[in-house]
């Protein structure tokens, strides 16, 4: 409306000059003229005709009541002005602009600008490089390709480390059915299942998950407090010894238990104590006075017994099951062929008076001998069948009360001993470097107490540790796999 006066202004102006126009000269009258001609050219220049200022308000009037219907910010609203010159970083800046303002799916599918790296293509070389420059650019290429990916650059080592063990507490494996006294938690060789034995009379079949580890099946043996139980070989079969001269065992097929008779040759000797041959073919019982009676697995007869010197306490069999070696109060390491049913070789433990522990390991490199004072001596199997007095690769000196049981993993990476006299008595002993495991046990973990017995799962991914009150520990041992 302001425009609109001022327009009104000058043709009455124009008006009310037309008198005095006439009484100037025409010399001043033409110059008259073309001042006002001048002005009204500006006039015309700046605001445009009389329509045209009325077409330009009433036109501004609807688009700021249309602006504030809609709530357009100012910044919007398109200009009609050219601008006197453009600027290319004014350009930039519209064009990052129109990115920020797409559609929001394309924004999550396509990559942020300030997480996009400058790529190597993109840089300007001189013709003129020394090969000084050439080698700090390869080195700028190696930290931007490294950044330029969400990959994983530390994979998992497929050796076991030295120092720790990374290791996670499950849930007791017998949590639903717990024994006041175990006397047996061993793995099944081909099934997630643990067996627990105790003297009640029953042993119990976990499935091991780590979580819930659910009771399976109870199975009640009459009148035959459990004293030692294993897997067969090929997982079929839960040998039971009670201490008596006779024995069990349970059928997981035909899901019957059966009971084998006292043999005539060994009536003054108890069957308590035994081990299965990991070919399938025998099972040894410790007897006394030095003696293992030598039993068929497959047809459960009595075949022949063995004599050592001394009293026999452990005995451990070659991955093969070629060879066996025995173990006991005179501190000697009896070695026998298993074909020929003969003692081959022995030798002597070093600093040893009694023997309580063997182990062999699964590649038939290692041989693990405990003793009553807690030392575990590590030997070169070749080594030990040449000499009468190998000298050990390692002495492990951490027990320090008698050492009851010796277990390889199935990689033969760590060996796990455990002693039942001492609190907390279970390490990890570490095979290439020979050292133990300085993070297990935790000193948190109150419940291994007094290990009784110990057994890894036969991928090694669990190790079972039952202890004096009857529980089944179950830890996960994450380097391996689950099983």
């Amino acid at each position: 409306m302001e425009k609109e006066e001022e327009i009104t202004q000058t043709v009455v102006d124009d008006q009310l000059d037309e008198p005095e126009s006439r009484k100037l000269s025409k010399s001043q009258h033409r110059a008259k003229q073309r001042k006002n001609k001048t002005v009204r050219d500006l006039e015309h220049v700046v605001f445009g005709d009389e329509s045209e200022v009325v077409d330009q308000i009433e036109k501004n009037f609807r688009s700021k009541k249309k602006s504030r219907k809609h709530k357009v910010r100012e910044d919007d609203v398109p200009s009609t002005r050219k601008a006197a010159w453009e600027d290319l970083d004014d350009e930039a800046e519209y064009e990052n602009n129109v990115t920020v303002v797409r559609p929001s799916f394309q924004l999550s599918l396509e990559i942020p600008k300030w997480a996009k790296l400058k790529t190597t293509e993109k840089r300007k070389r001189s013709s003129k490089q020394t090969s000084d420059s050439d080698d700090d650019e390869n080195r700028d290429d190696n930290r931007i390709g490294l950044l330029q990916s969400t990959g994983n650059y530390l994979s998992k080592s497929s050796s076991l480390s030295s120092l720790t063990i990374q290791l996670k507490k499950c849930t007791d494996a017998n949590r639903e059915n717990p024994s006041q006294y175990l006397t047996a938690s061993e793995f099944h060789p081909k099934s997630t299942v643990l067996m627990t034995a105790g003297r009640k009379c029953r042993f119990n079949l976990f499935q091991v998950d780590g979580e819930k580890n659910r009771k399976i099946h109870t199975i009640f043996v009459d009148r035959l407090p459990i004293k030692c139980s294993h897997f067969s070989r090929d997982g079929l079969q839960v040998v039971l010894s009670s201490g008596y001269n006779y024995f069990s065992y349970f059928d997981m097929e035909a899901a019957k238990l059966i009971r084998v008779p006292r043999f005539n040759s060994i009536d003054n000797n108890k069957l308590s104590d035994f081990i299965l041959s990991p070919d399938g073919r025998y099972i040894v019982f410790f007897g006394q006075y030095g003696y293992m009676h030598l039993v068929s697995s497959n047809s459960k007869e009595y075949l022949t017994s063995l004599k050592m010197n001394g009293s026999v306490d452990a005995a451990a069999f070659s991955k093969d099951g070629h060879r066996m070696f025995s173990f006991g109060s005179d501190g000697q390491v009896y070695v026998w062929d298993m074909n020929s049913r003969c003692c081959v070789h022995r030798f002597y433990d070093d600093g040893c008076v009694n023997g309580t522990a063997v182990c062999v390991s699964p590649n038939n490199k290692y041989l693990a001998c405990g003793s009553d004072s807690g030392v575990v001596n590590i030997y070169d199997v070749d080594t030990c069948m040449t000499s009468l007095t190998p000298p050990p690769q390692k002495a492990v000196m951490n027990l320090t009360t008698e050492c009851n049981s010796l277990v390889f993993n199935h990689s033969n990476e760590f060996l796990a001993a455990t002693s039942i006299h001492s609190e907390k008595g279970v390490k990890l002993i570490h095979l290439p470097s020979m050292t133990v495991f300085r993070n297990f046990p935790d000193s948190l973990d109150t419940d291994i107490t007094y290990p009784r017995l110990l057994d890894i799962s036969p991928n090694s991914g669990y190790l079972t540790i039952g202890n004096n009150k009857g529980q089944a520990l179950l830890y996960r041992i994450k380097h391996f796999g689950n099983y």
